[in-house]
């Protein structure tokens, strides 16, 4: 059946393959599902990407859409990806694990990976974690919906994978270790491929924001909003988890106490917009994900807030220090800005030049009927760029650049 839209009010469910009976909800035309994929993304960049609503996706494994199939069929299982994971990963491998406090009264703070601040991580071995998983099915049932449990969460198993096999390639011994292994392990569907943030990172900073996370029941992120104010998405492997949001009010004006929730099964994503704040909990025995932050120029200007944000609590603290020097020092201040978000000014300016120029490249191969969204992005960010950062003498772009290159 034709594709449809169901209305939750603060929040939509997308079939990407729909029910034929059904006459109640929206439907999404055809020809966007069946298309090679610009016309669907184009489609939710408006919708979600402009709207910055929230959704769930059902439908994706489904539809003609290029997604998660492979990882899907190695891991749809506890069992099997076990199995895969001895496979591919060795024993002693480490994983970031967090681990809960013991009071659930405490604060919530941000870290710059956009974690709770009063959450430990430590690093156990790969085993290690397994044995823990394992464990966890024995202990006594929980009934209160509380995040209590370890958690392995913000994983960058796509880039140690990827890094492995370029530093390994001429080893034997490796390549018999990853005989099956086929990378990458997933297509990102079409709706999202506007990314420039981890393009960006992947090329140049050799780090990204591509996650797994896994973990038992109770395991879960308490309430915040994502890092640098990005968008992410979240496709279940396998498993349940309820997603609360703290439902903006309608004028957008201020903070709400109004939550509300809905449950995300195995082959489900969800969208979740710029600046939602959210709480996740797994809520079947064990549950793993795929997860990624990204920035697109719909929302570039809320990334833009964060770091500037950051840039006046680093130039208060630097003044306290009553060193005149350090008020100039703009290697200190680029890097102090790295430390606390994750980016510095020099690599946000360069992201956005590397996209313009990608678009600008691939403008002329686009069809006719595409280049309504390209050659918007193109104007939002080039004007962005001109008149929100190049022409604000105060942040010392020229200053902040040679001081980077200078260190590098």
């Amino acid at each position: 059946g034709p594709a449809q839209i169901v209305n939750h009010g603060w929040y939509d469910v997308l079939h990407l393959v729909g029910d034929k009976s059904s006459t109640k909800q929206d439907q999404i035309p055809s020809k966007l599902i069946e298309s090679n994929g610009q016309d669907l993304h184009d489609w939710f960049v408006v919708r979600y990407q402009l709207g910055n609503r929230p959704c769930l996706i059902q439908g994706l494994l489904e539809a003609r859409i290029e997604s998660f199939h492979s990882i899907v069929e190695s891991w749809k299982t506890p069992k099997l990806v076990r199995s895969w994971f001895q496979e591919h990963c060795n024993e002693n491998d480490t994983v970031p694990v967090r681990r809960q406090p013991q009071s659930t009264k405490l604060m919530v703070g941000i870290d710059r990976d956009g974690r709770a601040t009063e959450c430990e991580t430590v690093h156990t071995s790969w085993g290690d974690w397994l044995a823990y998983l394992d464990n966890e099915e024995e202990q006594v049932e929980i009934t209160e919906q509380s995040i209590t449990k370890d958690y392995l969460k913000d994983w960058h198993l796509e880039q140690i994978l990827e890094e492995r096999v370029h530093r390994h390639s001429s080893s034997s011994q490796s390549k018999s270790k990853r005989r099956n292994l086929v990378l990458p392990l997933y297509q990102t569907p079409c709706m999202f491929d506007n990314d420039m943030l981890n393009p960006f990172l992947l090329q140049f900073a050799g780090s990204d924001y591509r996650f797994c996370y896994w973990g038992p029941k109770h395991s879960g992120t308490d309430w915040h909003s994502d890092v640098l104010n990005s968008f992410s998405w979240s496709f279940n492997v396998f498993g349940q988890k309820e997603w609360t949001f703290a439902v903006p009010p309608q004028d957008g004006d201020g903070e709400s106490d109004n939550t509300d929730s809905f449950f995300q099964e195995a082959g489900e994503l969800v969208f979740v917009p710029s600046t939602w704040r959210h709480r996740v909990l797994n809520v079947t025995k064990e549950t793993l994900s795929i997860n990624r932050n990204w920035i697109t120029w719909t929302q570039v200007s809320k990334t833009w807030d964060c770091l500037k944000q950051e840039i006046r609590a680093i130039q208060k603290e630097l003044h306290a220090w009553d060193d005149p020097c350090l008020g100039t020092n703009w290697e200190a201040h680029e890097s102090m800005l790295r430390g606390c978000v994750g980016l510095d000014v020099t690599a946000f300016v360069l992201m956005i030049v590397v996209r313009l120029l990608k678009l600008i490249e691939s403008q002329s191969n686009l069809e006719a009927s595409s280049n309504g969204v390209c050659n918007l992005e193109i104007r939002t960010l080039s004007t962005f760029l001109n008149e929100e950062i190049l022409g604000d003498s105060q942040l010392s772009i020229k200053e902040r650049f040679c001081a980077t290159f200078a260190s590098d």
